[in-house]
């Protein structure tokens, strides 16, 4: 599941992302986060403020603990116009 921990700067996101024309791809990676582990039951993805400005910083809770235990970020690539995940 996917928590959003900054409502405003999702929106300006989605903002950029139907803008440029990349809705499609910043959708297909938020579904990669929220299924990520196959089990999206068991894992929350928090989406936070990152410095970039139309990304966002994410991290993954495990099921009964909900701590941190990997991170990323999900930024906008200008040269391709794509979004992407990295760690």
């Amino acid at each position: 599941m996917l928590v959003i921990d900054n409502p405003q700067h999702h929106e300006k996101m989605l903002e950029k992302a139907k803008e440029t024309d990349s809705l499609e791809s910043l959708e297909a990676q938020f579904e990669y986060l929220k299924n990520y582990g196959h089990d999206p039951e068991k894992n929350k993805v928090s989406l936070g403020y990152d410095f970039a400005g139309y990304g966002v910083t994410w991290s993954r809770l495990r099921d009964g603990v909900w701590e941190p235990w990997m991170w990323g970020g999900l930024i906008h690539h200008s040269y391709d116009n794509e979004w992407s995940v990295h760690t």
